[in-house]
């Protein structure tokens, strides 16, 4: 089974996911597969192109996401945290992020360039599938329960801005000031 097929930016490729484990990069117009990306230890739910089309971030039910090179098909992350099988990730218009889907009823942001969870979110049901808006402003989730959730999120620079300006006086170690994107 297939479970999503996605078009590079440029749309000479198509990107695919499979219940083989595996993703696969065809060329659009022969249909010929060019190559495929190997290290899920699952079923692989969902594969997307980052903006810039130099990327592709995995969903697998291993419950890791993986980010790859998209002209070398090396394997340049594996992001984990989720305690479930993820459904679905893609990147945010600017590409600074990664929203993740699971099982395990939370969605989470991460940052695309060093693999850090930003931000969590609990919703009530299995979430499906979440994409970014085109500002990037708001993340609409797809659930179970029949309901899709909006839920606003400022870019990364806006919040690193507030936690800059919340934390200006507070005597942070290297530590907290590290993980509150301060260095």
């Amino acid at each position: 089974s297939v479970n999503s097929a996605t078009y590079s930016p440029d749309g000479r490729e198509i990107v695919s996911a499979s219940w083989d484990e595996t993703i696969r990069i065809w060329d659009a117009v022969t249909g010929e597969c060019k190559s495929i990306l190997e290290g899920h230890t699952y079923s692989v739910n969902s594969a997307t192109y980052s903006p810039d089309g130099r990327e592709i971030v995995s969903a697998s039910w291993d419950k890791t996401i993986r980010i790859w090179d998209a002209v070398t098909g090396e394997c340049k992350s594996i992001l984990e945290g989720h305690t479930s099988s993820v459904n679905s990730a893609t990147y945010s218009p600017d590409g600074r992020e990664i929203v993740s889907a699971s099982w395990d009823k939370t969605i989470k942001v991460w940052n695309a360039n060093d693999s850090r969870e930003v931000y969590s979110y609990s919703l009530p049901s299995i979430c499906n599938n979440a994409s970014f808006s085109p500002d990037g402003r708001t993340m609409a989730v797809a659930c179970s329960d029949g309901n899709i959730y909006l839920i606003d999120f400022p870019p990364l620079q806006e919040l690193i801005g507030q936690t800059r300006e919340r934390f200006k006086d507070y005597p942070l170690t290297p530590e907290e000031r590290r993980q509150y994107y301060l260095e």
